[in-house]
């Protein structure tokens, strides 16, 4: 549970990177002020906030695009201690919390393994919104509003234990066995790992897999014994080597289940490898197709209002 959630607004005073705190975590937000939801977007290892840049052109007025930007690229260095990817949650939640506290919904998707780190985040946003009682939520200018919905994409589900997960855990690995396994086991382009590239890339992937390589999270709570309130859907590329339904272990994918109390898991399929999000047409149907579901969530809300 959480005791304590320090809030940061883009007014804070500014970290190594130049930014306030809020702002270093979504950089390329643009505030919508008649929005009544937010699409928070988590990208996967080696990437940022701005794989996700054609996305914001489908979003309507209704729909404000949160690209979420991990530490260690585009001029972003975290300087507290991050305690892993819990930690890493925590600060997100402490600098970017008020945006979860204003009366606008949200909805998550994530891609690799920046579904485990949102996954994170849901977690501390529902126990937040738990500990807090009315009087508290008054005081503190409103209550935790955690995420409508969580599209997870092409990554298995936390609780797959160490030994059985089928790519090797790259922060460990020395350079060339790790340029073997990105190559081998996660299809990243040879030409993507020659010099001068190489170096950065690999010390880029290396603190984004050492957040991972040793996270372990069950699907309930381990002192409320209950798995996450909010909705979990499935975005799945056919081809993906690890999750997919033609060559990899779609089980690992459906065991997100288990990590939500919201009922059965809708699943989509798409063609394409574990990249498909990259490939522009794929990832412009991806993105529509989203954006159609997130928008719908978005008219209700409106009614609602």
């Amino acid at each position: 549970m959480v005791s304590k959630l320090v809030m940061a607004d883009d007014e804070a005073s500014p970290g190594p990177s130049g930014k306030a705190p809020a702002r270093r975590w979504l950089p390329y937000r643009r505030e919508k002020p008649g929005a009544c939801l937010r699409l928070f977007l988590f990208h996967w290892a080696g990437a940022s906030a701005s794989a996700y840049a054609p996305w914001e052109r489908l979003a309507s007025s209704d729909v404000e695009v949160c690209s979420v930007q991990m530490p260690g690229r585009e001029g972003f260095e975290f300087d507290g201690d991050q305690e892993g990817l819990e930690g890493l949650a925590r600060a997100f939640v402490d600098e970017v919390g008020d945006l979860f506290r204003d009366g606008v919904g949200s909805v998550f998707f994530a891609h690799g393994t920046g579904t485990w780190l949102a996954f994170e985040v849901i977690r501390l946003l529902e126990s937040a919104r738990a500990a807090l009682g009315d009087a508290e939520a008054d005081e503190h200018g409103g209550s935790w509003s955690p995420p409508s919905a969580f599209y997870v994409s092409n990554f298995p589900a936390p609780d797959i234990p160490l030994d059985e997960r089928p790519w090797p855990a790259i922060s460990y690995l020395k350079d060339s066995e790790a340029t073997r396994a990105l190559c081998q086991t996660w299809r990243v382009p040879v030409a993507a790992l020659r010099p001068p590239a190489l170096q950065p890339m690999l010390a880029g992937l290396r603190s984004d897999f050492g957040l991972i390589d040793g996270h372990l999270r069950g699907p309930q709570d381990e002192e409320d014994g209950r798995a996450v309130r909010c909705p979990i859907r499935i975005f799945v590329s056919r081809d993906d080597p690890f999750v997919g339904p033609r060559r990899g272990q779609p089980a690992l994918m459906d065991a997100w289940g288990r990590f939500t109390s919201a009922g059965q898991v809708e699943v989509d399929v798409f063609y394409g490898d574990h990249y498909y999000l990259v490939d522009r047409k794929m990832g412009e149907e991806v993105g529509r197709i989203l954006m159609d579901r997130v928008q719908a969530l978005a008219d209700l809300l409106s009614f609602e209002l």
